[in-house]
């Protein structure tokens, strides 16, 4: 098993996520869905004649390397904080646990803030992206919005273990507002799918 998801061919890493060992998992799932949300964005604007595009072109190239960098940090976050489970019940291990725990929420967090900064991006795309490919946009905006889901789990997952109620409190406080931005996502694919559907001859 690989250690870096960019090093990974993609049978591969569908072999290790359906395996039994721990990592790549639900962490690697998020970025990887994100990264294909910004891919399909880079695509678009690719195919898109306007010079509007350029901003949103720039943002999602980097966001797809920062996505599989931020699948990697999870997967690394998640077999530290595993060590970190099987050691002897001893009080130096509590403060472990909670460095671990908090290590671990990290990437999950970065990978929503990082997915929301593109949500815009996609409202613009599909008012100036090439019409011909709306139902990447949108296919982009459905990836995006299960993006949004995953990075919240993992988060969660993670937070509901730590003591610190200020950190708890700051990254609720970031997924209620995500979450809430998010919904624009939903809007997106509702209107390109009332633009594609069939109202006969």
């Amino acid at each position: 098993m690989e250690n870096n998801l960019k090093d990974m061919l993609l049978g591969d890493y569908l072999a290790d996520l359906a395996s039994k060992a721990p990592t790549p998992g639900g962490g690697a799932v998020a970025a990887i869905t994100g990264a294909q949300a910004a891919s399909l964005i880079v695509m678009v604007c690719e195919l898109t004649k306007t010079d509007a595009k350029a901003p949103i072109l720039g943002r999602a190239e980097s966001a797809r390397n920062r996505f599989i960098e931020l699948g990697t940090a999870d997967m690394q976050a998640f077999t530290e904080l595993m060590a970190i489970y099987r050691m002897p019940d001893e009080p130096a291990r509590k403060a472990q646990l909670q460095n671990a725990l908090r290590k671990a929420a990290e990437p999950p967090r970065a990978m929503l803030l990082l997915i929301d900064s593109l949500i815009d991006d996609l409202v613009r795309l599909f008012e100036i992206g090439n019409r011909n490919l709306i139902s990447d946009t949108a296919i982009a905006a459905v990836l995006a919005d299960a993006t949004v889901k995953s990075a919240v789990l993992n988060m969660r997952i993670n937070l509901k273990q730590i003591r610190d109620r200020d950190y708890r409190s700051t990254l609720e406080q970031e997924i209620v507002r995500v979450e809430a931005h998010a919904t624009t996502l939903n809007e997106l694919n509702d209107a390109v799918c009332t633009s594609l559907r069939s109202t006969g001859p």
